[in-house]
C-alpha cells in the first residue's frame, strides 16, 4: 500500500513537470518577443526610434547676399591756401598804365570835384578823395565858377562829364609807396551864361581837354591818398559864349 502511493506521487509529479514543458515550449512557439529570446540573442523587431543625429537636417536656404561696402570716396584735398599778393605798387614801373586802384582814386576826386561846382559838395569834403591838394582842387573849380569875360559871366554849372582817356604811370618810388600819374583828360561844362551884349541867359557847352594832368599818390594802408596835383596845359574848345 505504501510504496503503490509513492508510485502514484511519482506518476502525477511527471504528469505536472510535462505539462510545464508543453506549455513553456507552446509559448515559445507563439511569442517570439520573450525577454528569454532576447537575452539568448534571437533577433526580434523591435520599433527604431529616430534619434535627432539619424532625422535629416534641412538644407540651409540660400542666404541673402551681403551687399559689398560700399567705398568711401577719400576726403578731398585741403586747398592750399593763395599767397598774399604783394602791394600792386611793386610790380609797377614808369610807361605802366595805372592800375584799377589808382584809376579808381583820380575819378573819385573828379566825381568830387563835379559835385562841388554843381552845389552838390561842400568845399570841406573835397579832402576826402583829394588829401592835401583839397585847397587847390577847390581854387581851380571856383575859378570856373567866377569866370567873366567881356561878353559874360557864367551864372552856374549844370552839367559835368570828366572824362580820362589815358592813365599812365611817370616814375614809382624805390619802395613803392609813392607814385606819379599822367592823365589825358577831356571835360564837359554846361553852363548858364549871363551875357552882356543881350542882358539875357543862355546855356552853352565848353569843352577843356587837360592833355598832362599830374596827380602824385602815396600809400596809405590799403589806400591812396594823393600827395600832389598838377592840372597842365589846357587846351579849350569849344569855349562858353553867348549868341
Amino acid at each position: 500500500m505504501r510504496w503503490s502511493w509513492v508510485v502514484r506521487m511519482l506518476i502525477i509529479l511527471v504528469v505536472v513537470l510535462l505539462v510545464v514543458a508543453g506549455t513553456v515550449v507552446a509559448l515559445r512557439l507563439t511569442d517570439p518577443g520573450t525577454e528569454e529570446e532576447v537575452a539568448e540573442g534571437t533577433p526580434q523587431a523591435t520599433e527604431v526610434v529616430p534619434t535627432p543625429a539619424s532625422v535629416i537636417t534641412p538644407m540651409p536656404e540660400a542666404a541673402t547676399p551681403t551687399p559689398a561696402p560700399i567705398a568711401t570716396p577719400p576726403p578731398a584735398p585741403s586747398p592750399i591756401p593763395e599767397a598774399t599778393p604783394e602791394p600792386e605798387t611793386a610790380a609797377l614801373a614808369a610807361g605802366d598804365p595805372c592800375t584799377a586802384e589808382l584809376s579808381a582814386a583820380i575819378a573819385a576826386a573828379n566825381a568830387s570835384q563835379s559835385a562841388f561846382m554843381r552845389g552838390e559838395l561842400e568845399a570841406a569834403q573835397l579832402s576826402a578823395t583829394w588829401g592835401i591838394m583839397a585847397a587847390r582842387a577847390q581854387s581851380a573849380a571856383q575859378s570856373l565858377l567866377d569866370k567873366t569875360t567881356d561878353t559874360y559871366s557864367v551864372v552856374r554849372i549844370t552839367t559835368i562829364v570828366p572824362l580820362v582817356s589815358n592813365c599812365t604811370v611817370q616814375s614809382v618810388s624805390a619802395d613803392a609807396s609813392e607814385v606819379v600819374v599822367e592823365t589825358e583828360e577831356v571835360w564837359t561844362y554846361d553852363a548858364v551864361l549871363s551875357c552882356t551884349a543881350t542882358d539875357t541867359e543862355q546855356t552853352s557847352r565848353e569843352t577843356v581837354t587837360y592833355p598832362g594832368e599830374q596827380y602824385t599818390f602815396v600809400r596809405d594802408g590799403d589806400a591812396w591818398s594823393m600827395q600832389n596835383w598838377d592840372i597842365g596845359a589846357v587846351n579849350i574848345d569849344p569855349a562858353w559864349q553867348c549868341t
